[in-house]
C-alpha cells in the first residue's frame, strides 16, 4: 500500500544481497535528500502553527511532577502548556523572532531546481539548523530526524549519500521498477509497484507469473488518511487491498509475505494517538504487543476464506538493515521454494 516503506525494503534487498549502490545512483539521491530536508522543515513549521506550539517552548517535566498519571495524561498536559504559551505573546522567548524568520526562509526554497551536484545555499543550511535546534521544534517532532541532523552532509555538493541516508530518503513511487537479485545462484526479479489507488490497475501484468508476493503495510498508519481522498483511513484501505489480493484468482497458490512495517514509530504513537479512537473494537490500550496482535489478526482475517493460504507475517523496521536482513533471508527461501515448485523442480 502507499507510503508503507516498500521502496525502502527494496533498497535493503540490494544492500543485503551485495548489490551496492553505484556512484551515479548515490548522486541521484542527492536532490531527493535535499527535498526531504526542506519538506521536513516545511512540515515542522506548519505543525508548530497548527498544533499551537511556540518557538522556544520548554516542555515542563510532567512525569516528575505527577508520578501517578499515565503517559497519555502527561502528553495532554504538555499540549495544554504549549497552547497556553502559544496564545500568550508575553510568554514567547527572545529567540522566537529569529527562529520564525529562519523557518520562513527555509520553507521558501524551491527544491525542484536542485540538481545532483548542486549544494544547498549556506544561508538556507544555517536556517534549517536554527529551526531544528529550537526546543519547541524538538518537542513538536515525534522523533529525531536523521536527515535534519545531517543537513551539513546533505547540503555538501561533493558528499556522496551513505546507505543510511539513502534508506532514510523518501520519494513516492509512481511507476513500476524491476530489480534483479542473485541469491545463492538463483536469479530473482523483484517488482516495486506504486501503492496509490490510481496506479493499481497497472499491476496485473507483472503478477501473472509471480512466485510470491511481498505486501507492505505501515503499522503506524492506523491514524492517517489517504492522500488521494483525505477521508479513508490508510490502514483500512490497506486491509481492503490485502483482502483483494489474497482472494484474487491469480494469486490463489502463491505465498504472501506480509511486512507490517514502521514498527519503530508505533510505541510512542500509541500514547498520544489512541488506537481505539480509530478502531473502536480494539481494547489493548497503548501496548505495542496488543496492537501488533490486533492487526496481525485483522490481516489474517482477510485471508480466512482460504485456510490453506500460505501467509507469513513479519514486523519490520525497514531502515534498520540488521533487522531487515534477518527477515529477508528468511522469506527469500520461501519465494525460491515456490519458484522451484512452480517449475516442477521439487
Amino acid at each position: 500500500s502507499g507510503d508503507s516503506g516498500k521502496s525502502t525494503i527494496l533498497k535493503q534487498m540490494k544492500i543485503v544481497y551485495g548489490m551496492d549502490f553505484s556512484r551515479q545512483e548515490r548522486l541521484s539521491y542527492r536532490p531527493q535528500l535535499m527535498s526531504n530536508v526542506l519538506d521536513c522543515a516545511r512540515a515542522l513549521a506548519a505543525a508548530m502553527n497548527s498544533l499551537e506550539i511556540p518557538f522556544g517552548f520548554e516542555p515542563p517535566d510532567c512525569a516528575a511532577a505527577d508520578t501517578d498519571s499515565s503517559p497519555a495524561v502527561w502528553c495532554e498536559r504538555l499540549a495544554e502548556a504549549a497552547r497556553a504559551s502559544f496564545r500568550d505573546p508575553a510568554r514567547q522567548t527572545d529567540s522566537s523572532p529569529a527562529v520564525k524568520a529562519a523557518a520562513k526562509i527555509a520553507v521558501s526554497v524551491d527544491s525542484t531546481k536542485l540538481g545532483e551536484t548542486d549544494p544547498l545555499p549556506p544561508d538556507v543550511v544555517a536556517d534549517i539548523k536554527t529551526l531544528w535546534a529550537d526546543s519547541g521544534v524538538q518537542y513538536c517532532a515525534t522523533r529525531g530526524n536523521d536527515l535534519m541532523e545531517h543537513v551539513d552532509d546533505i547540503a555538501n555538493a561533493s558528499h556522496l549519500p551513505t546507505n543510511d541516508a539513502i534508506l532514510a530518503s523518501r520519494k513516492a513511487t509512481t511507476q513500476i521498477s524491476e530489480t534483479v537479485l542473485n541469491i545463492d545462484g538463483s536469479v530473482v526479479r523483484v517488482y516495486d509497484v506504486a501503492g496509490q489507488r490510481k496506479y493499481r490497475p497497472k499491476w496485473v501484468p507483472y503478477f501473472e507469473n509471480c512466485d510470491g508476493i511481498f505486501f507492505v503495510s505501515a503499522l503506524s498508519s492506523y491514524d492517517q488518511r489517504l492522500e488521494e481522498d483525505n477521508t479513508t483511513n490508510k490502514m483500512i484501505d490497506s486491509l481492503r487491498l490485502f483482502g483483494m489480493i489474497c482472494n484474487h484468482v491469480l494469486f490463489k497458490d502463491k505465498p504472501i509475505i506480509l511486512f507490517l512495517n514502521k514498527v519503530d514509530l508505533v510505541p510512542k504513537k500509541l500514547v498520544h494517538s489512541p488506537l481505539e479512537k480509530y478502531f473502536p473494537d480494539y481494547t489493548g490500550g497503548d501496548s505495542f504487543a496488543e496492537c501488533s496482535r490486533y492487526f496481525e489478526a485483522a490481516f489474517r482475517k482477510e485471508c480466512a476464506s482460504d485456510p490453506a493460504r500460505a501467509l507469513i507475517v513479519h514486523f519490520t523496521w525497514a531502515t534498520d538493515t540488521s533487522q531487515t536482513k534477518k527477515v529477508l533471508q528468511s522469506v527469500m527461501g520461501i519465494v525460491l521454494e515456490s519458484s522451484l515448485k512452480a517449475n516442477g523442480l521439487i
